[in-house]
């Protein structure tokens, strides 16, 4: 059977195409077939309605879902695009929509006369407007191929200024789009818009964008555009916005500033790549053979991984500088016209090589040291009048400069146990944490000092340093019989040389060569960027060697401990039933994880060295004993990607790692009689026995007698000693897995409690040995 969707609007009826209801199960959303007009048993599909008449030129798109429940198909039908403003400030939006056949048409034209969605701010509401009606730019077949482009502005009395018309791709289901609301004054505000599509639902969510990767200053007389660099052989230098299907480009008036982030970040995030893209400037020119139309000549790319300035030349209007500077992981541009500046064409020439009377390139840059440059003092055509004062250029008088020095010679954090103990009332710890020597220190920066410089940005930066000079992590539970466990210890510091404490109580300053772990961190705060707080300009961390030994049995006890330490609910709290849409509650976690990314500008953490241990209790019995393992440094710069991410790519790093040693590690497994650990013992043994006559060698006849004496005691005692431990471990491997197949639990706890009781003596260890093979006989 077949039915149709329609809209009454001022009184004539619009409507889908047919609709068929199939009995085909497509519960399975990867297989879908891509069939139009077809509602699934179990599914949706999207419908679109278009409204035609002489004034306007709408479209509607709708949603179908088709669900069973109890034997009954259960029709929904939703608005397809939903959208929830979590901004601190009331907006206004505007929607277009463009079939995917059509290019370079011109968006928003004054004749359609858009009728705004008024977005009120609700940052703790989850409250959904649908977006029911789009404009559509041409009318077209019932296609339901088209682009989505949506405009903000900020609600305002007068006639509101539309930001620039930003495309909302759903081929994503979660992606992060970033556009600058005008506002008064000449500068922009930047906000960001996530774009969640879910069972054929689609979300947008606008929050405040917290870190916006660059900001423009136009101190020019010219109207600039701008935009993500692009260059090929055959094009030249061109623009990445030049490949959507409007027409627009971003622009930035004459004393204006104006945020933007590159379309390869917000496309490519999470993944955070290895180099910003450049930025191109344009000026707008008519064309003198079609009058209407502009025709835009880039200049080459700006670098903002650079620094120090560089000089562009836009065309059709003349040279510019370009200053840069970082405020809390924001690349401030400065575009002023080339000929404010003082510079010495035989010096820029002797700067890039390049002879006298040669032409050189348009763009060029000058060092650091150069950046105080002077100023000419008589009037400039193609500046500003008046020139622009930018906050980021005003000096802070007053200033708060934090110290701090916190240093605790130990500290210890417990975790106990009061549900599970074995007597009531009585508390078990589960695992303790102990630092020593505990150093904290807040120090302000060292670029901290006011310069002269009228393009000294007004930011503080302070350094904070964590040094910690031991730490040890004992596992705490105490049970007997086989569940017990083999090693006391969990984490501990490699050859710890007593006298590394002995000097750190009496440190006050952090001395990196004694402490165990050291995390230095770089924060930054600008008079600007207030309301975002300090932000993270750089991140190092290091380690020094340490002993690692991991028990499975012991994590499986931790990990059902975990959710008694969750705090029980009370109450519950039960929403009435009303006619409101509300935010899912996964799509909030993802807006709010996309929302908040990580960009620090150097994350660094340093080459990490460990000695593994680890028992594993499943079907079979394997064990590694002191197995060396060596984990490259893990270093990005302009970091700019979210949490979980950041945490996938730390975790392929050190697996990638792993992996690499794999054959060691396998190589050290005991139930193969640890072949690796007695070549490592061989060649301790071959070292010592060529390195101590040597060093003899170089004191005198009788030190190269002893070297040699000693060298060959110490080949022999690490032969010996790497064989018996191998011989020893494989033993008690094969012998764990032998209690394993006896399937007898009391024999099993016996042999478990025996292995753990160590012997005093020579003769307490055959005594206990021969006792356990004696009761394993009968």
């Amino acid at each position: 059977e077949q039915f149709s969707l329609g809209i009454q609007w001022l009184g004539e009826l619009y409507t889908s195409k047919p609709l068929h209801l199939s009995q085909d199960d497509w519960s399975v959303p990867k297989y879908w077939p891509k069939v139009e007009g077809r509602v699934p048993l179990v599914g949706h599909t999207p419908v679109f309605i278009q409204i035609v008449t002489e004034e306007e030129l709408k479209i509607c798109p709708l949603c179908i879902t088709s669900r069973i429940h109890d034997g009954m198909r259960i029709i929904t039908v939703n608005a397809a695009w939903s959208v929830n403003n979590q901004s601190e400030t009331d907006l206004l939006m505007i929607t277009n929509m463009v079939a995917s056949s059509c290019t370079q048409v011109k968006l928003f034209s004054k004749k359609q006369k858009p009728k705004p969605l008024k977005l009120k701010a609700a940052p703790e509401n989850s409250r959904l407007q649908p977006v029911l009606f789009w404009d559509l730019t041409s009318p077209g077949s019932h296609d339901s191929e088209y682009q989505q482009y949506l405009c903000l502005a900020q609600k305002s009395s007068d006639e509101p200024v539309w930001s620039y018309p930003v495309c909302v791709t759903t081929s994503i289901p979660d992606s992060r789009l970033t556009v600058s609301v005008p506002e008064i004054g000449g500068t922009t505000k930047p906000y960001l818009i996530m774009v969640h599509k879910k069972d054929g639902l689609t979300f947008l969510i606008t929050k405040n964008d917290p870190c916006p990767v660059v900001k423009l200053y136009n101190n020019t007389k010219y109207i600039l555009l701008y935009g993500q660099s692009c260059f090929t052989k055959e094009e030249g230098y061109f623009v990445e916005e030049e490949k959507t299907g409007h027409k627009q480009f971003l622009s930035i008036g004459p004393g204006c500033s104006a945020h933007y982030t590159p379309p390869a970040l917000s496309s490519s995030y999470p993944n955070s790549p290895d180099l910003l893209p450049n930025i191109c400037l344009a000026k707008q020119v008519e064309n003198t053979d079609q009058q209407c139309e502009l025709v835009e000549v880039w200049s080459c790319g700006i670098n903002l991984m650079s620094e120090g300035d560089q000089f562009v030349n836009v065309p059709d209007a003349c040279d510019v500088r370009i200053h840069k500077e970082r405020v809390s992981n924001t690349i401030v541009l400065f575009i002023e016209p080339a000929n404010r500046v003082e510079i010495s064409a035989k010096e820029i020439r002797s700067r890039i090589g390049v002879p006298h009377g040669t032409h050189h390139e348009r763009s060029v840059s000058v060092p650091e040291d150069n950046r105080e440059a002077k100023f000419v003092a008589q009037e400039d055509k193609d500046s500003v009048q008046p020139t622009l004062v930018n906050p980021l250029r005003v000096p802070a008088v007053e200033r708060t400069i934090q110290f701090l020095s916190l240093k605790l010679s130990h500290m210890s954090l417990i975790i106990c146990d009061d549900l599970n103990a074995h007597q009531p009332y009585q508390q078990s710890e589960v695992l303790r944490v102990n630092l020593d020597q505990l150093l904290i220190f807040l120090r302000p920066g060292a670029s901290e000092a006011v310069t002269s410089s009228p393009s000294c940005c007004s930011q503080i930066i302070q350094e904070v340093k964590f040094h910690v000079g031991s730490i040890q992590v004992d596992n705490q539970l105490e049970e007997q019989g086989a569940s017990g466990y083999d090693f006391p210890v969990i984490l501990l510091p490699s050859g710890n040389d007593p006298t590394t404490k002995e000097n750190l109580q009496h440190e006050i300053e952090p001395n990196s060569s004694q402490s165990l772990l050291k995390v230095d961190v770089v924060l930054e705060y600008s008079e600007e960027n207030r309301s975002r707080g300090m932000s993270v300009h750089s991140l190092s961390m290091s380690l020094t060697p340490v002993s690692v030994y991991l028990e499975d049995t012991f994590f499986y006890k931790l990990f059902k401990l975990l959710p008694t330490f969750k705090p029980s609910l009370i109450h519950r709290k039960i929403l009435l039933q009303s006619r409101e849409q509300l935010l899912p509650a996964e799509v909030s976690v993802t807006a709010t994880s996309l929302s908040k990314p990580i960009h620090i500008h150097q994350f660094h953490i340093h080459p990490i060295s460990l000695m593994l241990s680890l028992r594993a209790s499943l079907k079979l019995y394997l064990s590694l004993d002191h197995t060396p393992l060596h984990f490259h440094s893990f270093q990005r710069n302009a970091l700019f990607s979210s949490s979980y991410r950041l945490g996938h790519m730390l975790t392929m790093h050190y697996l990638s790692a792993a992996l690499l040693r794999a054959g060691w590690v396998l190589g050290s497994m005991d139930l193969l009689a640890n072949p690796a650990g007695f070549a490592r013992a061989v060649s301790r043994g071959l070292t010592d026995f060529v390195l101590m006559p040597y060093r003899g060698l170089l004191r005198g006849p009788w030190a190269f007698v002893t070297g040699m004496s000693d060298g060959a005691a110490s080949m022999l005692r690490q032969i010996t000693s790497g064989a018996l431990v191998s011989v020893t471990n494989w033993a008690g491997s094969v012998s764990r897995n032998m209690d394993r197949l006896s399937m007898d639990t009391d024999h099993w706890t016996r042999q478990e409690t025996l292995r753990r009781h160590h012997p005093s003596g020579l003769v307490a260890g055959l005594a206990q040995g021969l006792s356990g093979f004696g009761i394993s006989l009968l």
